[in-house]
């Protein structure tokens, strides 16, 4: 969550900085350049999970703007750390499966979340 939020994820779009002949086009939706928030939020191949974890955060009382609680910023919120780890476990598990060219399914995110959860306390 650390470097999607300082914005130091080595997205294809940064490296096509350093090399203007790589592609910087999404692994998965070829059609949009791989940014950060393309990568956790708007690749319309992500629509069905970022339905559940964005339907699972307002569940839990989260009512900031999609941009900020991806960030997160949580807002107001009895379940702040749960919300917090919910969002943590999503980029990690989007980061990790974006090196296999494949999207997290809800299941991988929530058994992420549980164990953080767990490891919490």
């Amino acid at each position: 969550m650390f470097l999607f939020n300082q914005r130091l994820l080595p997205t294809r779009t940064r490296y096509h900085r350093f090399d203007s002949l790589a592609d910087e086009n999404c692994q998965l939706c070829h059609q949009f350049p791989e940014t950060d928030e393309h990568l956790v939020i708007y690749c319309p191949l992500r629509n069905k999970i970022w339905s559940w974890l964005e339907g699972t955060v307002r569940r839990h009382g989260c009512k900031t703007p999609t941009e900020n609680f991806i960030r997160g910023d949580i807002g107001p919120t009895r379940h702040r750390r749960t919300i917090f780890t919910l969002v943590a476990a999503y980029i990690n598990a989007t980061w990790k499966e974006r090196s296999r060219n494949r999207i997290p399914t809800e299941v991988e995110v929530e058994n992420l979340w549980v164990m953080v959860q767990h490891l919490l306390g």
